[in-house]
């Protein structure tokens, strides 16, 4: 990796400057636009990110070119890049006359923000782009990505699984949570969207989900008093079932049943499972039993197996969302004759990929 000079470094082909912040690459664009100014403002193109850097950019550009023309004309002493820009020159007059065109002319200087820049060669070039004169550039896509959300909720809420519908709302996912999900993808051409493992077992697994939580609901409701005691049971390894916390699990899982939800989070359902208290049973000991523990075992096992496919169906439903708001948002486009600003890139990246590029 070579030092970057900026009065004698060649631009011939492309050049990476890598440069941290606070190393002054503004400075040093300014200076490589001087230097190179026997081009005229309308042969060079500065391209940069934002409306801020743009006119930042713009206003330092002005400001070099003047300095470099005052010191020229003795009426400055500029900085000691200006200086040596003047010690080389071969003519000084023709230096003068090109600072002069080149501060005369610099309204006409192609100083843009990457999308303006875009937009600038779509507008000039409309006929070889093929780009409509009247084309609206909208630079906030969020009311349509928003409805365009709404649009799929609207048709697809429906037909999605009620169990489905229970796990999106207790994540909050909703059109709210879908048009944030669409921001940044819509108009990802590279973004693959992969098959997911089949959830068609979703409706049954749920079912018997439901039945295993209210037969331990019911059981729970009859027998915990019994249940606790035997938790409490010293054949149990203290250090995995202290008869002090026992009341506090049985109080959690209560209020887990009570609630009617079998997908609210509650972890201490392990604890009352047959494998938790299995592997806790004292050397030499017999595990306490009781029908309610297999119950929460196997109601364990099946929430796990259920979890899992609402996860996938979760993903299934934002990819499906990501097809229907990608179809959408080429009509409304065309309808309303709109367009964004990745559109710009899209425009002119296709232009110059068509028939008619090196036009």
């Amino acid at each position: 990796m070579n030092i970057f000079d900026i009065a004698d470094s060649p631009l011939a082909g492309r050049n990476l400057i890598e440069a941290s912040a606070g190393t002054g690459k503004t400075y040093t664009i300014a200076a490589l636009y001087l230097r190179e100014k026997r081009m005229g403002v309308r042969q060079i193109l500065v391209v940069t990110f934002t409306e801020a850097a743009t006119e930042e950019l713009r206003e330092r550009i002005r400001n070099r070119i003047r300095d470099a023309l005052q010191a020229l004309e003795g009426e400055g002493a500029g900085d000691d890049f200006i200086r040596g820009l003047i010690d080389r020159l071969p003519d000084q007059s023709e230096g003068l006359r090109l600072l002069r065109l080149a501060l005369e002319s610099f309204d006409e200087a192609s100083i843009f923000t990457i999308h303006g820049f875009c937009q600038r060669v779509l507008q000039d070039r409309a006929f070889s782009s093929g780009a409509l004169f009247d084309t609206e550039l909208v630079t906030d896509s969020r009311p349509l990505l928003g409805q365009l959300a709404r649009d799929f909720w609207r048709l697809r809420c429906p037909q999605i699984d009620p169990v489905l519908l229970r796990y999106l709302a207790q994540r909050k996912f909703g059109p709210e949570a879908l048009e944030s999900f669409f921001r940044g993808k819509l108009d990802r051409d590279d973004l693959e969207l992969l098959p997911l493992p089949d959830t068609t077992s979703l409706p049954a697994v749920a079912q018997r989900c439901e039945k295993l939580f209210l037969d331990a609901a019911s059981l729970w409701a009859q027998e915990q008093e019994s249940i606790r005691q035997l938790l409490a049971s010293p054949s149990l390894k203290r250090n995995s079932y202290d008869p002090a916390k026992i009341p506090l699990w049985a109080a959690e899982l209560s209020t887990y049943f009570a609630g009617g939800e079998m997908l609210a989070k509650v972890d201490v359902l392990e604890r009352f499972g047959a494998g938790k208290i299995g592997s806790a049973v004292k050397k030499g000991c017999q595990a306490p039993d009781h029908p309610f523990f297999d119950l929460c075992q196997d109601l364990r096992d099946v929430l796990t197996e259920l979890t899992s496919l609402l996860g996938i169906a979760w993903i299934q439903l934002k990819i499906d969302a990501l097809h229907f708001a990608r179809e959408r948002m080429v009509e409304r486009k065309a309808e309303e004759n709109i367009r964004f600003f990745d559109d710009l890139l899209k425009g002119v990246e296709k232009s110059l990929q068509s028939s008619r590029g090196q036009e």
